[in-house]
């Protein structure tokens, strides 16, 4: 999956919501931003909200990629939140973030 990131503010932020129904212990993929994003400067943030809770947020710099591995148990709505930052605070341009390798257990 992929989406692109425009805009360096949570209002602008995508998100990807799973209705999981109580049946899972653990969702893993990775995230990475693509190639073709307009600037290598912007961090890629991804927050992973179930049920009312954080459970986890992490800052992808370009040419990195992160895998998650996240207890799932109980939870019957997650979201995969993708947001964008700057470390300077100059945010021009959009990123987009790729989700690959996505597994339930």
């Amino acid at each position: 999956m992929t989406a692109q990131i425009g805009e360096c503010d949570n209002e602008a932020a995508q998100a990807l919501e799973m209705r999981l129904a109580n049946k899972f212990d653990r969702v893993k993929f990775s995230v990475g931003q693509a190639n073709d994003s307009d600037t290598s400067k912007n961090i890629l943030s991804v927050a992973i909200p179930a049920n009312g809770k954080q459970l986890d947020v992490r800052n992808i710099p370009f040419n990195r990629v992160q895998d998650f591995n996240v207890k799932v148990e109980g939870v019957n709505a997650l979201e995969i939140s993708l947001g964008q930052t700057r470390r300077d605070g100059d945010c021009t341009g959009s990123v987009r973030a790729v989700i690959f390798d996505g597994s339930l257990s």
